[in-house]
């Protein structure tokens, strides 16, 4: 089994993803960084990054511990792989390996060693309800002993501020739309605390980030529905034509100073 080939990642992957993801990055990277390093990373022999992505925490990471240590970044795209390699190449990081592996195929014998530290951000997102549990399940097994799980998901109903405007309401409500046409849930950061207690964590606890977008970055949600256009059009939420007109009225809100944010949820425990 494997959702993430049923359609509920919504997102191209490659170089045509390339710019979205470069400003999650650069929003909320300072962040997870700060909370691993309080996590003692630097002294993991082995971490685990699931779902890498294009591999920036991945190689980052790998600089960060010791060079007889590993990094495992782990995805199911082989577009997003060749990325991570070519960072990882380019870093002259060479602590890090790639493996192309769906979630729900991924057993322990498919790792050098256990992880002591498993890391994902922005998975469970993209997974349907029912199956939610079940990858952070698997996540669990996989850990060493007394090893750190380390979960990160937004809340996209928390994206309000004092400023948002009324065009990124209407972004919001679109996103809500499409996850309950995929039986996905955007809102899952609240629910993690509740679900590492019920996969066995001890004592999980929770960082909450909502960051301030720049003015520059703040185009991250232009490009998001841009990216989702297909998607929506699928499901008859909305038609190429709104998403334009939409994106237009977005960026006028935004020449006026409105802004919009996205909470992010760092969940961890001990397994």
């Amino acid at each position: 089994m494997d959702t993430l080939q049923n359609n509920t990642y919504i997102y191209d992957v490659g170089n045509k993803d390339k710019l979205r993801l470069r400003i999650l990055n650069d929003v909320y990277n300072p962040f997870s960084q700060q909370a691993l390093l309080e996590l003692d990373i630097k002294n993991k022999k082995c971490i685990v990054d699931m779902a890498c992505g294009q591999g920036e925490l991945t190689c980052w990471m790998a600089s960060q511990v010791t060079p007889d240590s590993i990094v495992i970044g782990i995805d199911i795209s082989d577009e997003q792989l060749i990325l991570a390699k070519q960072r990882a190449e380019q870093l002259n990081v060479k602590n890090v390996i790639f493996i192309k592996k769906s979630i729900f195929d991924l057993v322990v014998n498919d790792l050098p060693m256990r992880p002591d530290l498993i890391y994902c951000r922005w998975l469970l997102i993209h997974l349907e309800n029912n199956h939610i549990k079940q990858a952070m399940k698997i996540l669990y097994d996989l850990l060493n002993t007394g090893g750190i799980m380390v979960h990160e998901e937004v809340m996209l109903a928390e994206s309000d501020t004092e400023k948002t405007s009324l065009s990124c309401k209407r972004y919001v409500a679109l996103f809500e739309k499409l996850a309950n046409k995929l039986n996905i849930n955007f809102d899952l950061g609240s629910e993690l605390p509740q679900l590492f207690s019920e996969i066995g964590y001890t004592q999980p606890k929770v960082k909450l980030i909502k960051p301030k977008f720049s003015p520059n970055q703040l185009k991250f949600f232009q490009i998001d529905l841009e990216s989702a256009i297909s998607v929506f059009e699928q499901y008859n939420i909305a038609t190429e034509s709104s998403i334009n007109q939409l994106v237009l009225l977005m960026q006028e809100d935004i020449n006026h100073g409105f802004d919009m944010t996205m909470t992010n949820y760092f969940v961890y425990g001990s397994k």
